[in-house]
């Protein structure tokens, strides 16, 4: 009898062990913090620095910039007076409407084989995850590491860019966001693949909501919002091993 107890007990061990992933932690929503405008402070970005699993995107409380979490780094970008994106250093005050957040202990490697467009990246992804990780709820934080084509990013500044695009809402000039574009750019992409989450996760039309992180001419790591871009070959995704 005390065998087998404790050969349950050391299956159950074993199966604990081998989830790789917790679960995925939402702070407000797209709807909520763009959409209505209840965009207060929700959670407290030092949080997610107590531990070096933690991955996450996100906004800045009344809409004031981007936040990217990676390896339990809290990168935060806003937009100064001249326009110019340039990071934000987070104090324990600092804190985000919006947030998406989990923890991964373990990844799996998967190598771009060719370029691709936003359209074929979303595609190919929706494959990936669903052959390289069937035990998945298909809603999974990821990342990908490598050089990015026709990039368009912002930062926004009080207000949401695509949203205001889409419904036909004119910025006032104290509310224009930090807009980029680069043909080519080296740098780390994040993102959370949610199918069906439009307006909680994702804007309409598609099924990620995702971030780069780059340096900028000062050598310093800024984030922003990705509104499109494509992915070049020899790039490397990552999925959560589960």
């Amino acid at each position: 009898m005390k065998t087998y107890l404790f050969t349950i007990i050391s299956f159950l061990i074993s199966v604990i062990s081998c989830s790789t992933t917790s679960k995925i932690e939402q702070y407000g929503s797209m709807h909520a913090a763009i959409g209505r405008q209840q965009h207060q402070g929700r959670v407290s970005l030092n949080n997610f620095t107590n531990s070096k699993d933690y991955i996450g995107i996100g906004a800045i409380e009344k809409l004031e910039g981007e936040v990217t979490i990676i390896n339990g780094d809290v990168i935060a970008t806003i937009v100064n007076e001249s326009g110019e994106a340039v990071p934000l250093e987070t104090q324990k005050k600092t804190q985000a409407t919006m947030l998406i957040a989990t923890k991964v202990k373990s990844w799996k490697e998967i190598k771009v084989d060719k370029d691709m467009s936003k359209q074929d990246f979303e595609i190919w992804l929706s494959e990936k995850v669903e052959n390289e990780t069937p035990q998945s709820k298909k809603s999974l934080m990821f990342k990908v590491k490598g050089d990015f084509i026709n990039l368009h990013t912002h930062v926004i500044n009080g207000a949401c860019p695509v949203h205001a695009h889409l419904n036909k809402i004119p910025l006032p000039p104290h509310k224009k966001p930090y807009k980029k574009f680069l043909n080519r750019q080296k740098g780390l992409m994040v993102g959370i693949f949610a199918p069906n989450s439009t307006g909680r996760l994702t804007h309409p039309g598609t099924n990620i909501h995702t971030h780069i992180v780059f340096k900028n001419l000062n050598g310093k790591n800024i984030t922003g919002h990705i509104e499109s871009s494509g992915i070049a070959k020899g790039s490397i995704l990552y999925l959560p091993k589960v």
